[in-house]
């Protein structure tokens, strides 16, 4: 059962006590939440660097767009990651929820969105029940994405995407089974024959180019279109 607290201070003392090197997951950090706590750290005296001579300090990764990909913030000697389950699987909760055939549902429209909560305000027993809802179904689906491969070692479903696609590269090249692949990826050597492989088919291109091209790459994303009507985004 979570342990649901009112304030923000409250919350990063709970983080606090986290294992060291523990990854936290929030729906809509790099919009949201990430904010939200960049902000904590900032007026509490952190400092953005990798300078390990700061002891309060954090990092991470924001676009020019002003998207938190990334956080990885150093409490009491040690560091704690911050990422967005929307990077790796993008819908709303309830949405994501129901595909995963999660056991918990969102209490959708139990709550007043537009209510204002300001400083000392304590949560009603509808308000908890909401938020602990909201919690254990995003801990179901995080449990979800941890059965799915290698899917959970990365912080976008397009930096998996791209591994998978060096991994199946790498086997046609080599003509490699199945299975013979399953004990390759084991092998210490493995890491350096993949990049070497891939490398000779997309070399690394010089920086002035790489530059240029990026103008045009900005990512992307998959919809399902039927009938006029846009479904499962």
């Amino acid at each position: 059962e979570p342990t649901i607290v009112n304030t923000l201070d409250e919350s990063i003392e709970l983080l606090k006590k986290l294992p060291s090197k523990s990854v936290v997951y929030f729906q809509n950090f790099a919009t949201y939440d990430g904010w939200i706590l960049l902000y904590w750290l900032l007026e509490n005296g952190y400092t953005y660097t990798t300078d390990k001579n700061v002891e309060k300090r954090f990092n991470g990764i924001i676009t020019d767009d002003r998207q938190i990909y990334q956080l990885r913030v150093r409490f009491n000697k040690h560091f704690v990651e911050f990422r967005d389950t929307c990077k790796l699987v993008a819908g709303k909760l309830d949405t994501i929820g129901k595909n995963f055939k999660c056991p918990t549902s969102k209490l959708v429209g139990t709550i007043d969105y537009d209510k204002e909560r300001g400083p000392g305000y304590v949560m009603t027993d509808t308000e908890r029940a909401y938020l602990r809802n909201d919690v254990v179904l995003l801990k179901e689906i995080v449990e979800k994405l941890l059965t799915m491969g290698t899917l959970a070692d990365f912080i976008t479903c397009g930096g998996y995407a791209f591994s998978e696609f060096k991994h199946s590269l790498y086997q046609q090249v080599h003509g490699f089974t199945n299975e013979y692949m399953e004990g390759k990826r084991l092998s210490k050597w493995y890491k350096k024959d993949l990049q070497e492989c891939f490398r000779n088919i997309f070399p690394e291109l010089p920086l002035n180019i790489d530059a240029f091209c990026r103008h045009a790459y900005k990512g992307g994303y998959c919809i399902n279109w039927s009938d006029g009507d846009i479904y499962n985004g």
